[in-house]
């Protein structure tokens, strides 16, 4: 599996190096079909924040630290993002390494197309999911 070094700043100052792996075809392509839809769901309170967390958990598994002595270990449980990760801040980068590393389209700023594309669909669905709701409970209403 093809690997890179990235380097982050702790809050002290210090550098830790993390090793990112590319994602396997099949789990690439579900991370990122699911990953920014999460996102906004999440964001909107529509969906629930577990969702966008177990995403997060399965990209941080393809992501190891590398120990002072060489040893390099997975990342493949909370309680190991906790203790590697300093801080909120740190996984945030991570991630987004882990994104850019893995889709071509988000290096160079070409994310940007691909995401206002990605939220034009999701407006759509959501848009015709609430104008068939509406159209049911206005035929139910008449019927009354």
């Amino acid at each position: 599996m093809k690997e890179k070094d990235f380097e982050v700043e702790t809050s002290d100052g210090l550098k830790k190096t993390f090793v990112l792996s590319k994602f396997p075809a099949t789990e690439g392509r579900r991370i990122m079909t699911q990953y920014p839809i999460s996102a906004l769901i999440s964001n909107t309170k529509i969906g629930s924040y577990d969702d966008q967390e177990r995403l997060m958990l399965d990209l941080m598994s393809y992501v190891k630290v590398r120990l002072e002595d060489g040893r390099e270990i997975p990342l493949k449980t909370k309680d190991l993002i906790n203790n590697h990760c300093d801080d909120w801040e740190m996984l945030m980068k991570i991630e987004r390494e882990m994104i850019v590393y893995n889709f071509s389209f988000f290096q160079n700023g070409k994310g940007l197309d691909f995401m206002q594309s990605l939220l034009a669909l999701v407006v759509q669905s959501v848009t015709e999911t609430l104008m068939g709701l509406s159209d049911k409970s206005s035929h139910s209403a008449e019927q009354l």
